[in-house]
Protein backbone atom coordinates (compact mmCIF):
# COMPACT_ATOMS: atom_id res chain seq x y z
CA UNK A 1 0.00 0.00 0.00
CA UNK A 2 0.94 3.59 -0.71
CA UNK A 3 2.11 5.99 1.76
CA UNK A 4 1.38 8.91 0.06
CA UNK A 5 -1.46 10.48 -1.88
CA UNK A 6 -1.78 12.48 -5.28
CA UNK A 7 -3.34 15.84 -5.45
CA UNK A 8 -3.94 18.18 -8.38
CA UNK A 9 -4.50 21.66 -9.26
CA UNK A 10 -8.01 21.62 -11.10
CA UNK A 11 -7.36 19.07 -13.39
CA UNK A 12 -3.51 18.81 -14.45
CA UNK A 13 -2.66 15.49 -14.47
CA UNK A 14 -5.78 13.78 -15.85
CA UNK A 15 -5.96 16.47 -19.26
CA UNK A 16 -1.85 16.41 -19.65
CA UNK A 17 -2.05 12.65 -19.40
CA UNK A 18 -4.83 12.73 -22.03
CA UNK A 19 -2.47 14.32 -24.55
CA UNK A 20 0.17 11.85 -24.08
CA UNK A 21 1.11 9.14 -26.25
CA UNK A 22 1.00 5.60 -25.08
CA UNK A 23 4.99 5.25 -24.24
CA UNK A 24 4.53 8.39 -22.53
CA UNK A 25 1.33 8.04 -20.41
CA UNK A 26 2.72 4.23 -19.61
CA UNK A 27 6.08 5.71 -18.30
CA UNK A 28 4.26 8.34 -15.99
CA UNK A 29 2.11 6.01 -14.77
CA UNK A 30 5.20 3.86 -13.66
CA UNK A 31 6.83 6.69 -12.74
CA UNK A 32 3.65 8.13 -10.68
CA UNK A 33 3.83 4.91 -8.65
CA UNK A 34 7.77 5.10 -7.70
CA UNK A 35 6.74 8.57 -6.10
CA UNK A 36 4.15 7.22 -4.10
CA UNK A 37 6.20 4.47 -2.75
CA UNK A 38 9.11 6.58 -2.05
CA UNK A 39 7.87 10.08 -1.70
CA UNK A 40 10.30 12.29 -0.65
CA UNK A 41 13.19 9.99 -1.03
CA UNK A 42 12.50 9.74 -4.78
CA UNK A 43 15.57 11.46 -6.84
CA UNK A 44 17.03 11.78 -10.31
CA UNK A 45 16.70 10.12 -13.06
CA UNK A 46 13.00 9.88 -11.93
CA UNK A 47 12.31 13.31 -10.04
CA UNK A 48 14.34 16.71 -10.07
CA UNK A 49 14.12 19.28 -7.39
CA UNK A 50 13.17 22.98 -9.37
CA UNK A 51 14.14 24.85 -5.99
CA UNK A 52 11.85 27.07 -3.39
CA UNK A 53 10.07 23.57 -2.37
CA UNK A 54 9.16 22.26 -6.81
CA UNK A 55 10.34 19.15 -7.95
CA UNK A 56 9.36 17.94 -11.34
CA UNK A 57 8.53 14.37 -12.36
CA UNK A 58 10.24 13.50 -15.72
CA UNK A 59 9.18 11.38 -18.47
CA UNK A 60 10.91 10.69 -21.76
CA UNK A 61 9.40 9.24 -25.31
CA UNK A 62 11.27 9.26 -27.88
CA UNK A 63 12.78 12.63 -28.44
CA UNK A 64 9.83 14.10 -26.51
CA UNK A 65 10.36 15.22 -22.84
CA UNK A 66 7.36 16.26 -20.32
CA UNK A 67 7.54 17.05 -17.05
CA UNK A 68 4.62 17.32 -14.19
CA UNK A 69 5.32 20.05 -11.57
CA UNK A 70 4.55 19.12 -7.55
CA UNK A 71 5.14 19.63 -4.47
CA UNK A 72 5.11 17.99 -1.04
CA UNK A 73 2.19 19.19 1.00
CA UNK A 74 1.23 17.65 4.83
CA UNK A 75 0.05 14.61 5.54
CA UNK A 76 2.43 12.92 2.93
CA UNK A 77 0.28 14.58 -0.12
CA UNK A 78 2.00 15.38 -3.35
CA UNK A 79 0.05 18.04 -5.29
CA UNK A 80 0.78 18.52 -9.14
CA UNK A 81 0.20 21.92 -9.92
CA UNK A 82 1.58 22.61 -13.90
CA UNK A 83 2.45 20.00 -16.46
CA UNK A 84 4.64 20.36 -19.79
CA UNK A 85 6.49 19.29 -22.72
CA UNK A 86 10.09 20.62 -22.90
CA UNK A 87 11.90 21.56 -25.30
CA UNK A 88 15.12 23.29 -23.61
CA UNK A 89 17.81 22.00 -21.74
CA UNK A 90 16.02 23.40 -18.53
CA UNK A 91 12.41 24.66 -17.43
CA UNK A 92 11.69 28.30 -18.30
CA UNK A 93 11.02 30.72 -15.51
CA UNK A 94 7.16 31.18 -16.86
CA UNK A 95 6.43 27.62 -16.36
CA UNK A 96 7.95 27.71 -12.71
CA UNK A 97 6.26 31.34 -12.18
CA UNK A 98 2.79 29.30 -12.87
CA UNK A 99 3.98 26.54 -10.76
CA UNK A 100 4.63 28.77 -8.11
CA UNK A 101 1.15 30.92 -8.68
CA UNK A 102 -1.28 27.63 -8.58
CA UNK A 103 0.80 26.64 -5.12
CA UNK A 104 -0.07 30.22 -4.04
CA UNK A 105 -3.94 29.70 -4.99
CA UNK A 106 -4.13 26.13 -3.26
CA UNK A 107 -2.05 27.34 -0.18
CA UNK A 108 -4.64 30.84 0.06
CA UNK A 109 -7.14 27.68 0.05
CA UNK A 110 -9.38 29.72 -2.81
CA UNK A 111 -9.47 26.44 -4.93
CA UNK A 112 -9.61 22.86 -3.98
CA UNK A 113 -7.54 19.92 -4.88
CA UNK A 114 -8.51 17.06 -6.43
CA UNK A 115 -7.12 13.96 -5.86
CA UNK A 116 -5.73 11.97 -8.62
CA UNK A 117 -6.14 8.20 -8.66
CA UNK A 118 -4.56 5.06 -10.88
CA UNK A 119 -3.61 1.67 -11.47
CA UNK A 120 0.03 1.23 -11.74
Amino acid sequence: MFTWTLWQYRNTVESFLALCDIQMYEMFIRRLGLLLEKGVECKMPISESLGDGLFALRARSKNVRARLIYYFGGNKQIIFVHAIYKDTPKIGQHNITIAKRNRNIIKEGTERLYGYNFTS
